[in-house]
């Protein structure tokens, strides 16, 4: 175990940076408008911003929040990693 242990930590940082997208596909097949205010996510919302209102600069800017919040999970990971002595990815 402790030699795989900088290997499940860098597998750990990179997995952080997904947590903001939970995908697209489930939501959206499972959302109807029964359930349309709860089953509302941040890939969802870009879709019916987007392209069904045709609102593109506010989709993207969404967007880029999302791929933002997403690279601070990953930087403040990896600075945690490396303030417990591990190696980090950067």
């Amino acid at each position: 175990m402790p030699s795989i242990k900088p290997t499940i930590v860098v597998i750990l940082i990179m997995r952080l940076g997904w947590i903001v997208s939970i995908g697209f596909d489930r939501p959206f097949v499972m959302g109807n408008k029964l359930v349309a205010d709860f089953s509302e996510v941040i890939s969802t919302f870009v879709y019916s911003v987007g392209l069904q209102s045709g609102r593109f600069n506010i989709a993207t800017a969404i967007g880029l929040f999302q791929a933002i919040v997403g690279l601070c999970f990953i930087v403040l990971a990896d600075r945690v990693a490396k303030s417990l002595g591990e190696q980090g990815i950067w």
